[in-house]
Order: structure tokens, then sequence, then C-alpha cells
């Protein structure tokens, strides 16, 4: 069965591997600096470093996730692939990223060695990387959530169009229509047996 892809699934895969990448090579050159600095390391690169590493746990998570759902059907992984549940991870890498990108462009090393100092713009550099990658994507999963709930919208509104049709309405100046007449009952009048003689007195 092949898979059809629109332009927004490409553009989920893309954001989700750009910000895999970045935030694995944020963690590599967070790791340098802080084994650079040592016990004087910013508190900015410890939380970066953070970020990377709860980033790639969640990339892990919602790439395999799909994956798990196909294969085992079980409800915590059709949860996990839901937009409204990635778009609120998402959300949160994206508030996360932005603080720590901020974070490691204001305590960046200024007198440092040169390798050093290139691997500071390095994580400052990828760290934005990052932060553009989860905000796209978070914008995708937010416009699948408001597409998904805008069309339950719209089926609602079809099956109430339907449910109203289908129910006779009178029109303005409309007049009923009057009840069919009852027809005469058979009972009202005597039977008689055509074998026997009928008195005067209807006896």
């Amino acid at each position: 069965m092949r898979l059809k892809f629109n332009i927004f699934d490409r553009a989920r895969l893309i954001s989700l591997s750009l910000g895999g990448l970045s935030a694995f090579l944020v963690m590599c050159f967070g790791a340098s600096i802080a084994h650079w600095a040592g016990p004087w390391t910013p508190s900015a690169y410890g939380f970066i470093i953070f970020n990377a590493v709860f980033s790639l746990a969640v990339v892990g998570l919602m790439a395999t996730a799909p994956l798990f759902h196909q294969r085992f059907g079980k409800p915590l992984f059709r949860y996990l692939v839901e937009p409204l549940t990635e778009a609120v991870l998402t959300g949160m890498l994206t508030v996360f990223w932005f603080s720590g990108f901020v974070a490691v462009t204001v305590v960046r090393p200024v007198e440092c060695p040169l390798s050093v100092c290139g691997v500071a713009k390095g994580t400052i550099a990828f760290s934005f990387f990052a932060l553009a990658a989860f905000g796209l994507l978070f914008a995708i999963r937010l416009r699948d959530c408001l597409y998904k709930h805008q069309l339950k919208r719209e089926l609602a509104n079809k099956e109430n169009m339907v449910s109203v049709s289908s129910t006779p309405q009178l029109l303005k100046g409309d007049v009923p229509l009057p009840p069919p007449p009852a027809f005469p009952s058979t009972l009202t009048h005597p039977v008689v047996n055509p074998g026997l003689p009928v008195s005067s007195n209807g006896a």
C-alpha cells in the first residue's frame, strides 16, 4: 500500500527531521562548552542540554508512535498520533527552545579559545534552527487541529440539515390536509341470511 503525502505532511517530516538533527548538534556543542567551562558552566547551557535531550525523546516518540499504533493498535499510541497531542508537545518545545536560544545568546563566552567560541556560536545557530523547526511543526499540527474541528462541525451541520429536511413541515400559508373520511361500519345494518325468510318486523 502506497502512502500519499500532501504538502503539510512533507513539511511535518522535514521539520521533525531538522528539529531532531538540530537538537542532537546542540546537545553535542553544549556538552563541549560544559566540559571546557567545568564548574563555571553557565546554567543556560545546562538548560539547553536538557532541551536537546527532551526534544530527542519527543522526536523519537513522534516518529515511532504511528508505527507502533499500526502494529499493536494500543489506545496510548492512538492518542500520541493525534494532532492535538503533537501540537501540545511541539508548543512546549517551541517555548523551551525560545528561552534556551535567548539564554545562550546572552551568556555566550567572549574571551575564549577560537575553537570554543566557534562551538558556542554553533550552539546559538543550531538552537535557532531547532526553534524554527519546532515552531513550524507546532503551526502545522495546530492547523491540523483546527481543520479537524471544522470538518466535524461541517459534518454535524450536514446531519442536522438532513434530519430537518426528512421531517415534513408546513410552509407559511399552507393549510393542513383534512383527515381521511371514516368509512361506514357494516355493523350498523342487520346481517340477512338469504336462505331464511325475513319477517315484516325485521326479526
